[in-house]
């Protein structure tokens, strides 16, 4: 009981549910796992925290590249980071804030836009 007299309840990892993860599911391909929140740097120089580039109902692309052209595939946003997700891999993170495809191929990351 809390000061008012009311029950008070504890939250745990399975309340915020941080530790959740869709490995091996069937819209996770090579991903997953959530997308932890931290800065990082977009080629040019921009600093960014990663849940403010993941805000909103789309797809989020971390590419070097910008993202593939799929006739009506989803809303994406593409991003080129520079740190610490640089590199030659597309890592495109789901609305929910999970991985949904980590891959260095430009073909699946499109037939993975093409499939969701």
């Amino acid at each position: 009981m809390d000061l008012a007299g009311k029950k008070s309840y504890k939250r745990g990892e399975e309340t915020y549910q941080l530790s959740l993860s869709y490995r091996g599911g069937s819209l996770a391909r090579r991903g997953g796992d959530r997308v932890p929140d931290g800065p990082l740097t977009l080629a040019g120089g921009t600093r960014a925290r990663m849940f403010d580039l993941l805000r909103g109902p789309h797809f989020t692309l971390l590419s070097p590249g910008p993202a593939p052209r799929v006739p009506g595939g989803p809303a994406v946003r593409a991003y080129a980071p520079a740190e610490p997700y640089g590199g030659e891999r597309h890592t495109l993170v789901r609305p929910d804030g999970y991985v949904g495809v980590s891959t260095s191929s430009n073909e699946e990351l499109a037939a993975y836009l093409a499939m969701v």
